[in-house]
């Protein structure tokens, strides 16, 4: 991941393949590389999509501020996309982490 790191502000294309191979293998840091993937795609909604949701699978592997910024990539992109309920549920999803939306206690 590191050689991604280095070319990410001078070469964004080599950056992404070398988060892509970095992402092929099975490894604790594979959605860090995932999300990075994302946000280098964010000019193509489908291809940031694609990546964050990978990246999604893996948000255990994230800090908790990536996480935050994943969920904002893929309201900003699902919104691009016209797929309002994937961005409504990232959204909520958003809030809960924020502690703007309290979970519904059961019974309720």
């Amino acid at each position: 991941m590191n050689l991604g790191n280095e070319n990410r502000e001078s070469n964004r294309k080599l950056a992404y393949t070398y988060y892509m191979q970095s992402a092929s293998l099975n490894w604790s840091g594979r959605g860090k590389s995932y999300f990075a993937m994302a946000t280098l795609a964010d000019a193509n909604p489908k291809q940031a999509v694609a990546d964050a949701e990978k990246a999604y699978d893996l948000a255990h592997q994230l800090d908790p501020d990536e996480v935050i910024n994943l969920h904002k990539l893929l309201i900003r992109n699902y919104r691009r996309l016209g797929e309002f309920d994937k961005a409504k549920f990232h959204f909520d999803q958003l809030a809960r982490l924020l502690g703007a939306v309290p979970e519904a206690e059961p019974g309720l």
